[in-house]
C-alpha cells in the first residue's frame, strides 16, 4: 500500500514538473546576455530535465514492482479458487456416486436381492425339493 502510495506521489509530481517545464523558459536569458547567465540557465534546465527524467524512470520501476505484487496477488487467489472448485467437483462427483448406487439398488426387482444372497448348495437342495415335489 505505501509503494502505491509512493506510485501515485511520484506520478502527480512528475506531472507537475511536465507542465512546469513551459514556464522555465520564461526564465531564459535574452541572446546577447552574459556567458555566466548563459550557463547557469543551461545548468539550470538540464539539472530540471535530469530530474524529470529520473522522477518519470522511478514512476516505472514502482509501477512495475506493484504490477509484479498484484500479479502474484491474482495468480494466489485463482490458484485458491482452482483448488475450490476442484475439490466441490470432487465432492460432487462422489455424491453423484452414492446417489446412483442407491438408485441402481433401487431399480432391482425384491426377488433380485434374494437371488444375491443363493449359494450353490442351496440350489442343488432347491433342484432337489423341487424334483421331488414334482413327483
Amino acid at each position: 500500500m505505501r509503494l502505491k502510495t509512493f506510485t501515485t506521489g511520484l506520478m502527480i509530481f512528475g506531472g507537475i514538473m511536465l507542465i512546469g517545464f513551459p514556464f522555465l523558459f520564461r526564465m531564459k536569458p535574452e541572446a546577447d546576455a552574459p556567458r555566466k547567465e548563459l550557463a547557469q540557465f543551461a545548468v539550470m534546465s538540464l539539472s530540471y530535465v535530469i530530474v524529470m527524467f529520473l522522477v518519470w524512470v522511478a514512476v516505472i520501476i514502482c509501477a512495475m514492482i506493484v504490477l509484479r505484487h498484484t500479479r502474484r496477488e491474482l495468480q494466489d487467489e485463482i490458484k485458491g479458487h482452482m483448488q475450490q472448485f476442484v475439490e466441490g467437483a470432487m465432492r460432487d462427483h462422489e455424491k453423484k456416486s452414492a446417489s446412483s448406487e442407491s438408485i441402481m439398488n433401487m431399480d432391482k426387482p425384491a426377488w433380485d436381492e434374494s437371488l444375491d444372497n443363493v449359494t450353490e448348495s442351496d440350489i442343488a437342495k432347491g433342484d432337489a425339493g423341487s424334483e421331488s415335489s414334482d413327483t
